[in-house]
């Protein structure tokens, strides 16, 4: 199987790596501190409730707004995959379950400058396996909007170079110390050609049907 972010990268051009601002109408009071009991961020076709783990890993929960997938990830904050997994009625569908074996140094927390080179082994329950020679770039504070809610955060490039087919591609992340959750915000094929997919609002709950403000603004 091909890991599950690839599909979900939007159409959004940029030219750099830089977090980018989007802005869009606030779903009530922005969200602060910790994201322990989770936080809803609304993109263009989905919603990812990010909810930062005991660990340290961030838990994402993926909902397409016309239903047609939910997507789990455990991620490391400077972007890594741990593990990941399609849902259909509330189970983990058939051979969708991924686990990522890391070899290098151990994993560091994000900074600014910070760098991580390393293999990535990628397994399937459907028996696929999938290696990557992997590196990963934190660079300096930025800042992002969301929904007329700004956070400061570390804009997180991930490249992979596919050690079959040598194919290279690259995940954008920002991890954001105030909430403790990383980001997916773009992928794409190469180098420095990366589609941001940037989220358009955040709250405490999930956004309405109409794409309005949360179903119950309890700030």
């Amino acid at each position: 199987m091909t890991n599950l972010r690839f599909a979900l990268a939007g159409t959004v051009s940029a030219v750099c790596m830089a977090l980018v601002t989007q802005t869009a109408t606030a779903q009530g009071a922005c969200p602060s501190g910790l994201a322990n009991d989770g936080v809803y961020v609304s993109y263009a076709d989905r919603v990812v409730r990010y909810e930062r783990l005991s660990t340290g890993l961030t838990a994402e929960f993926e909902t397409a707004f016309d239903g047609s997938f939910v997507y789990g990830y455990r991620t490391h904050p400077i972007g890594l995959v741990e593990t990941s997994w399609e849902l259909q009625g509330g189970r983990i569908v058939a051979g969708s379950f991924e686990t990522v074996q890391l070899e290098g140094a151990a994993l560091p927390q994000p900074a600014p400058g910070m760098t991580w080179n390393g293999i990535e082994t990628s397994r399937f329950t459907d028996g696929s396996v999938t290696t990557f020679q992997t590196s990963v770039l934190v660079e300096d504070m930025d800042v992002l909007e969301i929904g007329g809610c700004q956070y400061s955060g570390l804009p997180i490039t991930v490249t992979r170079i596919n050690q079959t087919d040598g194919v290279t591609s690259q995940d954008a992340f920002g991890y954001f110390p105030d909430l403790g959750v990383v980001m997916f915000l773009g992928f794409g094929d190469g180098i420095d050609n990366v589609s941001f997919d940037l989220p358009v609002a955040i709250s405490d709950l999930p956004p309405n049907a109409d794409g309005s403000g949360p179903v119950l603004d309890t700030k």
